[in-house]
C-alpha cells in the first residue's frame, strides 16, 4: 500500500541555483528526511548521485521490513529540483 501510494508522490526541492547548477546539492538524507515529513518512516533512499542541478530525477525507495528475514519493498518517487523563485 505505501508503495502504491509513494509512486504519486512528487517532492519538489526548491534551491538557489546559477544558470541551472545549484548552490549545494540534494542527497539522500534530503530525500529521506522529506519523506519522512510526509509520513513514511523505515525506508532507505537511493539515488545514482547527488542532484546538483535543476531539472526531474527518481529515487528509487526501499521500505525496511518489519521483521527480520521479510523482503523489503521497493519503490519510486519523483524529484524535481527548481528554481528558489518557482511558483510549482
Amino acid at each position: 500500500e505505501f508503495a502504491l501510494k509513494m509512486k504519486e508522490e512528487h517532492l519538489k526541492f526548491k534551491v538557489k541555483h546559477s544558470d541551472g547548477k545549484a548552490y549545494g546539492s540534494i542527497d539522500e538524507k534530503d530525500v529521506k528526511d522529506a519523506l519522512e515529513k510526509l509520513g513514511y518512516s523505515h525506508l532507505n533512499v537511493t539515488l545514482a548521485s547527488s542532484l546538483k542541478t535543476l531539472g526531474n530525477y527518481e529515487a528509487k525507495i526501499t521500505f525496511l521490513p518489519a521483521q527480520i528475514g521479510e523482503k523489503g519493498i521497493e519503490s519510486r518517487v519523483k524529484i524535481s529540483l527548481l528554481p528558489e523563485d518557482s511558483v510549482a
